[in-house]
């Protein structure tokens, strides 16, 4: 037998073996990208293979500039919802406000799964409350439920205003000489800074120095090449876009800083009997009340971090680039705080900054026009019938509002922020950027000037 005679055949056979496996997936897409026609839904022109993320895929748009368009497309052909296809999973995509609130309140028993990434043994980080399904999902939140009460809160809340306190002590330099300044930079590291505090007790120092362990952690999560992204789809995503958050947990250096953290934390508190009103302890406070195991205090706890980290930064920063450009407004909110609050920061209470109306209506009028998401994913757990029409769908925060608004008090308090040459007017999102988040590709610059 002439064995290089036989090698040579086999690789010459490989081509040709391929290409019919190759047509007979491409056919297989083609037929997943019928779901939403055989409804009788609107839906766009997905292409192979990336569905209606084509333009996203390729870095010309991004998650959330492509989901705003394909929204903005169906409402204004008045539909009330419509199937979009991520890779060749379908996506129900309600657009009339009603229909959304049905879905998300009171129609919720259909949509409690939310479809984010859970293997607990594989990847401990992800084995937290919004991966978790079924009735896992509801022993866990019976669980945690307590440990958000107003009360709790509170405690935290002191914590946050000492984060504040730093906070504007840092900028009170440049405030003098009426410097530009980057307010993303410095809001990401504050957040960095409350979060470590509020959540694993530690002082991160991240305002002061840049450079601290636990900064670069924070950029590891935040910032992913966009080939480990496409990777982690392809295995993952093509049935269920929540997959696509595993790139999130697939981090063994991220994983390993975590579960250190928490341990050493747990055992140091334990040893010196050390009670501080934080995150963590009330999930050391369930390991005897509702027999809560260590690694779900650790995924609970990157849960925290996580899910509160940019979306927090993003929106104080928004918050304080639009007060910049609308002065007229940035003084009466600052007068109500003055008015109402003080100016010693150490003496905000928690129900009198909760109180403040016009505080209240910046902030979320800010996360009307920045969302820090452009979507919120939820599994169907059981057939639904989608209210007034024959489609059949199959199975398939309030701590950060208040860390957002003392942030945003206390700088007010403090300081007046006015539009600089490098102050761009209407922001922009990054088109390349593989996060799903309201990205710009700069830095957000004001000037900041001491009042």
């Amino acid at each position: 037998m002439n064995l290089g005679v036989f090698n040579f055949s086999v690789i010459g056979l490989l081509p040709v073996a391929t290409v019919p496996i190759f047509f007979a997936y491409y056919l297989y897409y083609k037929y997943c990208f019928t779901y939403w026609k055989k409804k009788g839904l609107p839906t766009s022109t997905p292409r192979f293979p990336f569905g209606d993320l084509s333009s996203s895929a390729w870095g010309k748009q991004s998650v959330y500039t492509r989901l705003q368009d394909l929204y903005n497309q169906f409402k204004a052909k008045g539909f009330k919802h419509a199937g979009i296809y991520f890779f060749n999973g379908p996506i129900y995509f309600p657009i009339d406000p009603k229909l959304v609130k049905k879905i998300l309140v009171t129609d919720f028993e259909y949509f409690v799964d939310r479809g984010m990434y859970g293997n607990g043994d594989e990847l401990p980080l992800s084995s937290h409350i919004f991966s978790m399904k079924g009735e896992e999902w509801k022993n866990i939140r019976t669980k945690m439920s307590p440990s958000f009460t107003s009360n709790k809160m509170k405690s935290i809340y002191n914590i946050v205003v000492k984060n504040c306190e730093s906070l504007v002590k840092v900028l009170g330099p440049d405030a003098e000489e009426r410097r530009v300044i980057d307010i993303k930079q410095v809001l990401m590291r504050f957040t960095a800074d409350t979060i470590g505090s509020t959540s694993f007790g530690i002082d991160c120092n991240s305002l002061i120095n840049p450079t601290t362990e636990f900064s670069q952690i924070v950029d590891r999560i935040s910032n992913h090449s966009g080939w480990k992204l496409l990777r982690i789809a392809i295995e993952e995503g093509l049935q269920n876009p929540g997959n696509i958050e595993k790139i999130a947990y697939n981090d063994k250096v991220v994983e390993d800083f975590f579960t250190n953290l928490v341990k050493e934390t747990i055992e140091y508190r334990d040893k010196n009997n050390v009670v501080r009103q934080d995150f963590l302890h009330m999930l050391m406070q369930l390991r005897t009340t509702g027999g809560m195991a260590f690694k779900e205090i650790v995924s609970q706890s990157f849960l925290f971090f996580i899910a509160g980290f940019k979306t927090s930064a993003l929106t104080m920063c928004y918050c304080i680039h639009e007060l910049a450009q609308n002065r007229e407004l940035q003084r009466k909110v600052r007068e109500e705080i003055h008015k109402n609050l003080g100016r010693d920061l150490s003496k905000y209470a928690y129900e009198d900054l909760i109180a403040l109306p016009n505080l209240d209506k910046v902030v979320k009028e800010t996360m009307r026009k920045y969302p820090p998401l452009p979507m919120l994913n939820r599994i169907c757990v059981k057939p639904y019938r989608v209210p007034g029409t024959e489609v059949v769908i199959e199975e398939g925060l309030r701590f950060g509002m208040v860390k957002t608004k003392l942030a945003v008090a206390s700088l007010l308090n403090e300081f007046k922020f006015i539009p600089s040459c490098r102050t761009r007017k209407h922001l922009s999102i990054d088109p390349s950027t593989t996060s799903i988040l309201f990205n710009v590709p700069d830095g957000i610059h004001t000037k900041i000037v001491k009042i």
